[in-house]
């Protein structure tokens, strides 16, 4: 007979379309298999309905008594043995929503994040993709004082050559070389906001540097070296998450603004070879509005608030296989009193995006 806690799964899944769970479930439970899978069953739709953009990844470990939730209670703390049973258990909201925000930064401080695809694809060891790039080179915008000042004053920055021409190909090329069973597909149709794009998320770095080494690289200087420079610029203990995306045909997202998560400075480093425009993927700015091209070695940054809303144009159809719009995109996160005390409230108010800093080199 199926485990109470895998059928609970089965019956989340078929239920929310949306919702992408990624492992196995164990239980230990006291009574009859059916029993519990109802009472875990409860306790999934009473979170999924508190939480509607929750994604929930990694393995489903949890204990569940034998007798039904009384309270709305009770499908926080079945979640809450969810994430204390499975240390590898991330979840990420897209829009920030969640019952208990102390359970959502624990689980993403472990930055344990792995797309089923990369990690199947990974588990088939295949030849190396790409040429290995033993550092990332940033351009002058690394030091340079006005990037932090934009930042600190709610600025979308546009930062043209953000790297090493030679080290933005070896990425680009090690990106568009990756086969279409590495990337994982995920998709959302919620109110409010709906998405469609391919990612690689993984946190297996030793088998993605062998896999893919300028990839890895990249990753691993946006966790390293990009982190390095948040916390000193705003004076607090931070953490990243960062994923390549390729948006395909078809592949967009409605306005949104990043907000949640405790993401305070997003990034989203354009790797897009050749293009045509009228093939869309535009990365639009809303407020002022300000409309990009897909482009090649052009890194985006800016501070995530209430008026930090964008969104990517469908990519159109027809556009060739061969023409990806690639990225490498994430944030950095950190506390609240911490980002509260490095910038204070005055460069997160809705009136602070008012102009687009263009730095170049």
């Amino acid at each position: 007979m199926a485990d109470a806690a895998e059928l609970a799964f089965q019956r989340l899944v078929a239920a929310n379309p949306q919702a992408v769970v990624v492992g196995n479930g164990t239980s230990e439970h006291g009574s009859s298999e059916q029993q519990d899978a109802d009472a875990a069953e409860l306790a999934f739709q009473r979170l999924v309905a508190a939480n509607p953009q929750a994604v929930v990844v990694g393995n489903g470990t949890s204990e569940h008594g034998s007798s039904e939730q009384q309270d709305a209670d009770a499908a926080e703390l079945a979640f809450q043995r969810l994430v204390a049973a499975n240390p590898d258990a991330v979840v990420v909201s897209v829009l920030g929503a969640s019952s208990d925000p102390a359970a959502v930064e624990e689980t993403l401080a472990r930055r344990v994040v792995n797309d089923a695809a990369v990690s199947t694809w990974l588990e088939s060891k295949p030849e190396m993709v790409g040429a290995p790039l033993p550092a990332l080179t940033p351009s002058g915008w690394l030091s340079n004082s006005s990037t932090v000042q934009a930042l600190r004053a709610g600025q979308l920055l546009r930062l043209e050559q953000a790297f090493d021409d030679a080290c933005a190909r070896s990425v680009h090329t090690a990106l568009g070389g990756l086969p279409e069973e590495a990337w994982s597909h995920h998709a959302s149709r919620q109110p409010g906001f709906q998405y469609a794009h391919s990612n690689i998320y993984c946190s297996d770095a030793s088998r993605l540097a062998s896999a893919c080494p300028a990839y890895a690289t990249a990753c691993r200087w946006f966790e390293r070296e990009g982190l390095t420079w948040f916390e000193a610029a705003f004076g607090c203990r931070g953490r990243v998450v960062v994923s390549a995306s390729w948006y395909r045909e078809g592949d967009y997202s409605t306005p949104h603004c990043d907000l949640g998560d405790l993401r305070r400075v997003a990034f989203v480093w354009h790797l897009t070879g050749e293009w045509d425009e009228r093939s869309g993927g535009d990365l639009v700015w809303c407020s002022p509005h300000r409309r990009f091209a897909p482009s090649f070695n052009t890194l985006f940054l800016f501070p995530v608030h209430g008026a930090s809303h964008h969104f990517v144009q469908p990519v159109a159809a027809g556009t060739p296989r061969a023409h990806r719009r690639l990225a490498i995109n994430g944030w950095f996160c950190c506390e609240d009193e911490a980002w509260e005390a490095a910038v204070g409230s005055a460069g997160l108010s809705e009136a602070a995006v008012q102009m687009l800093h263009t730095w170049t080199p």
